[in-house]
């Protein structure tokens, strides 16, 4: 259910992200048009609301970490929200180990992304989870480890 959930939640941040729409109007549209369960339609809506509810600390951790890059909107879409969707599950449902956030991350971007968004994705995401779950977690203020995220 949780892989069904995260692939819904892909689909829909893409079309919140360049379609412009509220969650709402992108769920009532996606709704008519994506059949799956009213469970993985709950869990998908929850992750997608603790993202864009988070949605600033989560970008600004993301360029942390892709400062070569440049803007998170310089990624791809499919990748930037791939990452969005792994780094909310790395910040705020520990109940899912690290391992199975990365493998589901790569296992997105292997479907949905370009011939590297694997590799980039499993590195951003490693990076991150280093970051967060081993040497401490993202505090209510932004700040991982006291380091206020730039």
């Amino acid at each position: 259910m949780r892989a069904k959930a995260r692939e819904l939640a892909l689909k829909l941040l893409f079309q919140i992200d360049l379609g412009g729409n509220t969650l709402e109007e992108t769920l009532s549209l996606a709704r008519l048009s994506i059949k799956a369960e009213e469970t993985v339609w709950n869990l998908a809506e929850k992750k997608i609301k603790g993202i864009l509810d988070n949605l600033p600390m989560i970008d600004c951790l993301i360029e942390e970490f892709t400062k070569e890059w440049g803007e998170i909107n310089r990624l791809t879409s499919i990748d930037r929200n791939i990452l969005r969707i792994g780094v909310y599950e790395l910040l705020f449902e520990e109940d899912i180990p690290s391992g199975v956030v990365m493998a589901e991350a790569v296992r997105l971007a292997e479907l949905y992304g370009t011939e590297n968004s694997a590799r980039f994705v499993n590195g951003v995401l490693s990076s991150i989870a280093k970051r967060v779950r081993i040497e401490g977690g993202v505090s209510p203020g932004g700040n991982i480890r006291g380091k206020p995220l730039s």
